[in-house]
């Protein structure tokens, strides 16, 4: 362990800033600078207690090239003293790992800003002599060679074992269907041992133990003495299965069990030159499997596609010869369901395609009805009628509206238009009459009542012949009035 000694004085900010000799070199990772110092006033008193932020700068030579910088704060004690690490602080240039310090004469700059803020005065630089050189040393480690030992094992950068050529970090040779090493623990008699023979080759337990693979110092890849294979953290298939939780009852038959973190890929099949890939993948709330290229993801059924997810989220179920029209694609022959949803109580619903038509709505003795908002705003009795914004159409009407409507143009058909009122045989019923019917009544004749509209509706197409028939009848009338307008006129003439 090697020391920086040395004082560090300023006079910015009327502080006398001294390094007390026990920065000590910290030799192993994560490797840094233990520094520490006394913070004065400029009259010798020492900063007790204080909030101070101090910056370190490592330069590749005095005010040269800056190497690292970090700022840290602290509290210095009663005594005014403060202990960092330098290394260990937030850094705001470089990083303190990536300093070559064989290659440079380097050089710590100090800044204290006694209040803690960041208006930093220059304490000063001094040279790290001793404690890059052992740092350098830390991890460059040193030509250490071994020494042959008798005719097996040997070390020319390779060690070799039952060979003195060896061709590899590590190489061990032995005759044909002989056991290569052998790792044998102690009560349990688990035996590790690897094999080579005239046709293959193998690694593996050789008793009646679970062999696992292991990545970043955990077992991912178990495979059982019975031929099970479990890909995953947990060797144990009962796991998987539920045989030993409340939450699972799945049987331990399958030959491969994948156990893998949430939202994570169980296995990938990738394809030749075009790259397919299909894997699959459980999330928290659901489980995925399918491409994960630009590729069409089919199931097949009797060596045929039946069902094809494409990319873009179009899906087709039957044959993809047309491709997709729409999001959803049902294709099949004329005449025949495309889809089909039954409930318990035996209601029917299904879409058809025929020759020349297409169909859509219930076939069974049910109302269809079409929501909007979860509202069923149109709603088709089995009678044909059409109710909107009802849920109940009413008998012998075809359509019930509960509201209003707009059109640009309505046609009802009717007979008995009332142009019999220009008929010679007509006869006209005069005004005296039809002033002293409006005085009884209180609307036109053969005209319904307000409250006759109110409780049985409008009928248009009788409304509409009764009221031609009125406005025929004061035609006639006005004409009547005229006539005798022009008599008067004539008669009082001079």
């Amino acid at each position: 362990m090697k020391k920086i000694q040395g004082y560090i004085l300023g006079i910015g900010l009327g502080l006398i800033f001294s390094q007390l000799p026990t920065a000590d070199l910290i030799s192993q990772a994560p490797q840094g600078l233990n520094y520490q110092a006394v913070a004065r006033k400029s009259d010798g008193s020492i900063l007790q207690t204080q909030n101070i932020r101090i910056r370190y700068t490592i330069t590749n030579q005095n005010g040269g090239t800056v190497l690292y910088q970090e700022t840290q704060s602290t509290t210095t004690n009663e005594f005014g003293l403060f202990t960092l690490h330098v290394g260990n602080g937030t850094p705001t240039s470089g990083t303190f790992s990536s300093i070559d310090w064989a290659a440079v004469t380097p050089w710590l700059q100090v800044e204290i800003d006694p209040e803690g803020g960041s208006a930093y005065v220059n304490m000063g630089s001094s040279p790290l002599l001793s404690v890059p050189y052992a740092l350098y040393a830390a991890n460059s480690g040193g030509d250490s060679v071994w020494d042959t030992s008798g005719t097996n094992i040997f070390f020319n950068n390779n060690v070799g074992i039952g060979t003195q050529e060896p061709s590899a970090p590590l190489t061990i040779q032995t005759e044909i269907n002989e056991i290569g090493f052998t790792h044998t623990t102690g009560a349990g008699s688990t035996t590790l041992s690897t094999s080579i023979t005239d046709v293959g080759a193998s690694i593996g337990t050789t008793s009646d133990d679970i062999f696992s693979l292991t990545a970043g110092g955990a077992a991912k890849l178990h495979v059982w003495p019975d031929g099970r294979v479990i890909i995953g953290d947990d060797a144990d298939p009962s796991n998987i299965s539920g045989e030993n939780t409340s939450t699972r009852s799945t049987d331990i038959l399958a030959k491969l069990h994948i156990a893998t973190p949430i939202n994570s890929a169980g296995w990938l099949h990738v394809g030749g030159a075009d790259s397919i890939i299909v894997s699959e993948g459980i999330g928290g709330v659901s489980a995925a499997l399918g491409t994960v290229t630009n590729h069409i993801f089919r199931l097949n059924s009797g060596g045929q596609g039946r069902l094809h997810l494409l990319p873009d989220g179009n899906v087709i179920v039957g044959t993809n010869a047309q491709g997709p029209i729409g999001k959803f694609t049902v294709h099949t022959p004329n005449n025949s369901d495309g889809i089909s949803h039954v409930s318990d109580g035996g209601i029917v619903m299904k879409t058809i395609v025929g020759g020349v038509s297409a169909g859509f709505g219930t076939f069974s003795n049910h109302m269809m009805r079409i929501f909007s908002n979860s509202v069923a705003v149109i709603n088709i009795d089995p009678a044909g009628n059409i109710g909107i914004g009802t849920l109940d159409p009413l008998p012998g009407y075809r359509l019930s509206v509960n509201g209003n409507m707009k059109a640009k143009e309505l046609v009802i058909e009717t007979t008995g238009w009332p142009d019999y009122v220009f008929d010679d045989g007509y006869k006209l019923v005069s005004l005296h009459e039809l002033e002293k019917f409006i005085h009884q009544n209180r609307h036109l004749p053969h005209v319904p009542s307000a409250l006759d509209i109110e409780e049985n509706g409008l009928h248009v197409g009788d409304a509409q012949k009764k009221m031609m028939e009125l406005i025929e009848e004061l035609t006639l009338h006005i004409i009547a009035l005229n006539k005798r307008i022009e008599s008067l006129e004539n008669h009082n003439r001079p």
